[in-house]
């Protein structure tokens, strides 16, 4: 084929043979183009000099298509209205995995120390926890060409985890006693606070590091582990349930808590759960009309910035530095969602003696001397 009659050649817009031209694709087009190219000598009984000329300008016609393809499907998407069927399902997803992964919550209220108040939404100091992120308009749509399936349910751990979160954080500032221990001392000063009887309805939170815990805890001879055939207990199926310490006649459940914070990382802390915290749970802040998820606790909302200008103009003249690296920052945000998730709960502190914290230290040197709690007030 002559140069001029190459130029001639125009290949057909379709996704099927876009993808055959998607760099990273071993099986496509382009990789094989590759491979006979490594290989002349190989290939040069089949294909002689004026086929293999073909090849550079065969990978420019595919790599334009591919460049095409994805122009036009980007259009399709910012011009798609979102599916109600798609959003209905991502919400669904959403709300399991946010009862599913959420620990404190579920604790608190086997406890009696959570309320629901669901009629009400008070302002300042109770405030939201949630987030606002910006998302792939293509998990929202009528669309083949990709799956979402799943896509709820890292926005709902992180919301569950936002709440575990904040609530350990917020106990450990709250609890009078606080203590530094040495890893190997840790075992010790548990069962000297459970025995001592100042808690009169023990349960324990850790986020103690993996060796400690192990050594201290599971690996004690009064521990019973969560998988233990023969353990009887209410707490079995509990997220992060561990087990039972067992110590002076009393039955002790230990849970581990996900925290990132570094200044929640390495507790352990022990309270009397109804006597020591209460959560609120109100409504959160919502539109008249506008419905809410998980019996009412959860705002969940998928906004089009395609269909919606005013709040796509919003964040445009917010400038954030995440869109000035957009060739075309209305495009981008054309082909976008917006999704908002927020709750609103309250904690309060009843009485800051029905919890002891102990800090893990790593120098002994740092650690209280035996016996003697510093207390804080």
């Amino acid at each position: 084929m002559s140069a001029d009659a190459r130029a001639t050649v125009r290949l057909p817009l379709s996704d099927a043979l876009a993808e055959t031209a998607r760099e990273g694709n071993t099986q496509g087009v382009l990789a094989t183009l590759s491979s006979i190219e490594s290989n002349l000598e190989r290939w040069r009984t089949v294909l002689d000099q004026n086929a293999l000329s073909c090849i550079e300008p065969l990978r420019q016609q595919l790599r334009d298509l591919w460049a095409a393809e994805q122009d036009l499907a980007a259009e399709r998407t910012r011009n798609a209205p979102l599916d109600p069927a798609k959003v209905d399902a991502f919400r669904a997803e959403l709300v399991q995995s946010f009862s599913q992964n959420g620990r404190l919550r579920h604790i608190l209220r086997a406890k009696g120390a959570l309320n629901v108040a669901l009629s009400r939404s008070p302002g300042a100091p109770v405030q939201s926890l949630g987030f606002t992120q910006i998302d792939d308009k293509n998990a929202f749509i009528a669309q083949n060409r990709i799956s979402y399936v799943g896509w709820g349910r890292g926005y709902g751990q992180g919301i569950a985890r936002g709440e575990d979160e904040e609530t350990f954080a917020a106990m450990l500032t709250a609890a009078k006693t606080k203590r530094s221990i040495a890893g190997d001392q840790m075992i010790a000063e548990i069962l000297s606070v459970i025995t001592s009887g100042a808690l009169r309805d023990p349960v324990i939170l850790q986020s103690l590091e993996f060796d400690v815990r192990y050594r201290e805890i599971e690996g004690n001879s009064a521990f019973t582990p969560q998988y233990a055939p023969d353990l009887d207990t209410s707490w079995r199926n509990f997220n992060g349930f561990m087990g039972i310490l067992a110590s002076g006649g009393r039955q002790v459940p230990v849970f581990d808590v996900l925290v990132g914070r570094p200044t929640s990382q390495d507790q352990v802390l022990l309270l009397d759960v109804r006597n020591f915290i209460r959560w609120t749970q109100f409504a959160p802040e919502n539109k008249p009309g506008e419905q809410t998820y998980a019996d009412g606790q959860l705002l969940i909302r998928v906004i089009d910035l395609n269909a919606d200008a005013e709040k796509r103009d919003e964040i445009i003249a917010q400038n954030p530095p995440w869109l000035t690296q957009e060739h075309n920052p209305v495009a981008y945000l054309r082909s976008r969602a917006l999704i908002n998730v927020f709750e609103k709960f309250h904690l309060e502190i009843l009485d800051g003696s029905q919890a002891v914290c102990l800090t893990l230290r790593a120098n002994p040197r740092e650690t209280d001397a035996p016996g003697r709690a510093r207390q804080t007030s």
